[in-house]
């Protein structure tokens, strides 16, 4: 068999699994996820645990390159929690942490924190 084909189509039956994979939740319907009780407490509780394994995961990366990012990390977060708890907008709260963040670890003057 030619390499180009096989190649070919291995890469199209992974996209077809991976579609298939992605759109089996759509294919079940709504019905489902919002009858069944774990379903729905699953999807509460799943997108916060995830950021929240992101941050961490993205503070200890940073953390280990430079000990200094690792504290502008907790202050970005702060900043973060803050912004939201007043403005109750959570893409200005992302914004101004991340803003503060990068302007840090691009060498912005510590005296900003």
């Amino acid at each position: 068999m030619n390499d180009n084909i096989y190649l070919l189509a291995v890469l199209l039956l992974a996209a077809g699994v991976t579609f298939l994979i992605r759109a089996v939740p759509l294919l079940l319907g709504s019905r489902f996820v919002q009858s069944h009780p774990w379903m729905r407490s699953l999807g509460d509780f799943l997108p916060l645990s995830v950021m929240v394994i992101l941050v961490l995961a993205g503070l200890m990366d940073a953390a280990s390159q430079r000990m200094d990012l690792g504290f502008a990390g907790l202050v970005s977060i702060a900043v973060v929690v803050l912004v939201q708890w007043i403005r109750r907008s959570p893409l200005l709260s992302i914004f101004a942490g991340a803003a503060l963040y990068v302007a840090y670890a691009n060498g912005a003057s510590p005296a900003v924190f």
